[in-house]
């Protein structure tokens, strides 16, 4: 067993790893046991119109507990990823299903664009751009059945009239071009604009 003392608050310890800690305050002593985090991060890699579905752990059945995985998907040059939520299922505000732009959570460049938890999403596709990711944590009671999606690299569509095409091959409205918004999701849109 491990010993931690000072003038630390009782919040402020943070529990990892696969040990006993014990925690002695004024007056008072606390025994925890911590509980072994699951990280992992993975790599996918699409090549044109090639779809691949990601499910958590065990899907459909109940995920384990204490869990933070990361995807970070990719599509080749000039196609984008297109995402569709199959289904959802999760402990509601304490198990969470992040997507995001970019080259992974916490990572320069990088957008969450959903944070979604419970039983409701949209079966709408959603399509971020080249790069993306998604990321699952879960709390240390046991969750629910957890989540599915399908994931499919895109050729980029043209953008129409009256469109202007995003670095990330998003197409927005000409008039939302320096307008202050990051409606690219990579701030392209706000680029080479004149500041007065």
């Amino acid at each position: 067993m491990t010993s931690v003392r000072g003038p630390y608050p009782y919040s402020s310890i943070l529990n990892t790893g696969d040990r006993d800690w014990s925690l002695d305050g004024p007056g008072k002593s606390v025994q925890l046991t911590a509980l072994q985090a699951y990280t992992s991060i993975t790599a996918i890699e699409l090549e044109w119109n090639e779809t691949t579905v990601i499910s958590s752990p065990g899907y459909p059945s109940y995920n384990d507990s204490n869990l933070d995985l990361t995807w970070v998907l990719t599509a080749p040059e000039g196609h984008m990823l297109q995402i569709q939520i199959l289904d959802l299922a999760l402990e509601t505000d304490y198990d969470y299903l992040y997507i995001g732009y970019g080259p992974g959570p916490n990572e320069p460049g990088s957008w969450e664009l959903q944070k979604l938890t419970g039983y409701n999403y949209s079966s709408e596709p959603v399509t971020p751009g080249q790069s993306m990711w998604i990321r699952f944590t879960t709390d240390v009671s046991r969750g629910d059945i957890g989540f599915s999606l399908r994931v499919t690299a895109i050729l980029n569509p043209e953008c129409s009239s009256g469109q202007m095409q995003c670095s990330s091959g998003l197409c927005i409205n000409e008039s939302a071009r320096c307008d202050g918004n990051n409606d690219c999701l990579d701030f392209s849109d706000e680029e080479y604009c004149r500041k007065f």
